[in-house]
C-alpha cells in the first residue's frame, strides 16, 4: 500500500515537466497569437506604405509590360499573383490585416524553431526591433512575407532552404541576394575567396562609376519600378559604417565557435559572407541597404545556437539592450516623427 502511493506520487511528480512544458507551449502560442493579431488590427492608413497594399489587392497597382526576365522577375509575380487571387475574394483592408496576421504568426512559429525553440527570446527579438515588429510587418508586409516563407524552410535544413529562397525572391526581389549568398555557401563550403573577389568586385565597380562619363541614369530602368526608388552611389550613413557594420561582423565572428552541426556551420557562413555582400555593396545602391532588417533576426538567431554558453547568452543580452538604446535614442534625441520610431509606430499599433 505504502509502495502504490509512493509510486503514485513518483508517477504524478515525473509527470510536472510534462505538465510545465504543455502549459508553457499553450502561453507561447497565446502569446504569438496575441501579438499577430495586435499587429494585423491596427489602423490602416497609417503605414507609409499602407496606400500602396490596398492598391495591391484592388488590382490597380501598375505592373511593367516588359517582356524581359529580369524586370519580371523585378516585379515579384507571386506577389502578384496572391494579391489577384485574394483581392478577387476579400475587400482590400481585409485582404492586407489577414497578410499581416499570417506573416508575422508564421515569423514567430518559424523562426522559434529554428532558433532551438527559444520562443521567448524570439518574441523579445521580435518585439523589441524597429526593423521586425514596426517595419517587415507593419510597414513593409511583403518583404516580411517573404522572410517568414524563408523561415519556413529553414525549418527543413539550410540547404532545402534554398528552394524557399527562390520562392521568397518572387515575392521580394530583395532575397535575390540571399539566394547568391546560400548558393555560394552550398557549392563551395569555403567563402574566404568570395569575400575578397567581391570586395574587389565592389571596389573596381565603385571606382569605374565615379571616374566614368556613363549617365548611369540610362541603365535605372533594369531596376523595373524601382527605377526612380532608389539610386546608385547612396548617401554614406557614418551611424552604420563605423557602428552598425561593424557590430554585425563582430557579433557572427564572435559566435563561430559555438556552431556545432553541419547545418549551423552553413548558416553561420551564410549569415556572414550575405552581411559582408550588404555592406560592401551598400554604398554602390542604396536599396540594398534594406536587408540590413534581415541582421536582426539572423544574428540573434546565431545567439541561440551557443545558448548552452554562457558568454552567447550574455551577448543575446547585450544585443537587446543595444536595440532599446537605439529606439529610445531615435525617439528622444533625434526627435523623429512619429511614424518612423519604434516608441510612435506602437503607438499607432495599440491606441491607432
Amino acid at each position: 500500500m505504502i509502495h502504490n502511493k509512493l509510486d503514485s506520487h513518483n508517477n504524478s511528480y515525473n509527470k510536472m515537466p510534462n505538465f510545465q512544458n504543455v502549459i508553457y507551449r499553450l502561453g507561447i502560442v497565446i502569446l504569438f497569437i496575441g501579438v499577430a493579431y495586435l499587429l494585423s488590427m491596427r489602423s490602416l492608413y497609417v503605414a507609409p506604405d499602407d496606400i500602396s497594399y490596398i492598391k495591391y489587392f484592388n488590382g490597380d497597382y501598375f505592373y511593367s509590360v516588359s517582356t524581359n526576365w529580369w524586370i519580371q522577375l523585378l516585379e515579384e509575380p507571386l506577389w502578384g499573383k496572391y494579391t489577384l487571387i485574394v483581392g478577387n475574394n476579400i475587400n482590400s483592408e481585409t485582404a492586407v490585416r489577414i497578410t499581416i496576421f499570417i506573416s508575422s504568426l508564421g515569423f514567430l512559429f518559424f523562426a522559434s524553431k529554428v532558433g532551438n525553440n527559444k520562443s521567448i527570446y524570439i518574441l523579445l527579438v521580435f518585439l523589441l526591433s524597429l526593423q521586425l515588429s514596426t517595419q517587415l510587418y507593419f510597414n513593409q508586409i511583403r518583404q516580411g512575407v517573404a522572410l517568414s516563407v524563408f523561415f519556413f524552410g529553414l525549418m527543413f535544413g539550410f540547404n532545402r532552404s534554398l528552394f524557399f529562397a527562390v520562392i521568397a525572391s518572387m515575392i521580394h526581389t530583395s532575397f535575390i541576394v540571399v539566394v547568391f549568398a546560400q548558393i555560394i555557401v552550398i557549392l563551395t563550403r569555403d567563402i574566404k575567396h568570395w569575400l575578397l573577389v567581391l570586395t574587389l568586385l565592389a571596389v573596381f565597380i565603385s571606382v569605374f562609376i565615379y571616374v566614368s562619363d556613363i549617365n548611369f541614369i540610362d541603365y535605372t530602368y533594369l531596376l523595373g519600378r524601382r527605377e526612380f526608388a532608389y539610386g546608385f552611389l547612396g548617401k554614406l550613413n557614418y551611424k552604420f559604417y563605423l557602428i552598425f557594420g561593424p557590430l554585425y561582423i563582430y557579433a557572427i565572428l564572435f559566435m563561430k565557435k559555438y556552431m556545432k552541426s553541419d547545418n549551423d556551420i552553413l548558416f553561420w557562413k551564410f549569415v556572414l559572407l550575405f552581411t559582408i555582400i550588404i555592406f560592401i555593396f551598400s554604398f554602390l545602391y542604396e536599396g540594398i541597404t534594406r536587408l540590413f532588417y534581415f541582421n536582426y533576426i539572423f544574428i540573434p538567431l546565431l545567439f541561440t545556437k551557443g545558448f548552452q554558453y554562457r558568454l552567447p547568452k550574455r551577448a543575446s543580452l547585450i544585443w537587446l539592450l543595444i536595440i532599446v538604446f537605439f529606439n529610445s535614442y531615435d525617439h528622444l534625441v533625434k526627435g523623429l516623427p512619429k511614424v518612423q520610431t519604434w516608441f510612435g509606430r506602437w503607438d499607432l499599433i495599440i491606441f491607432g
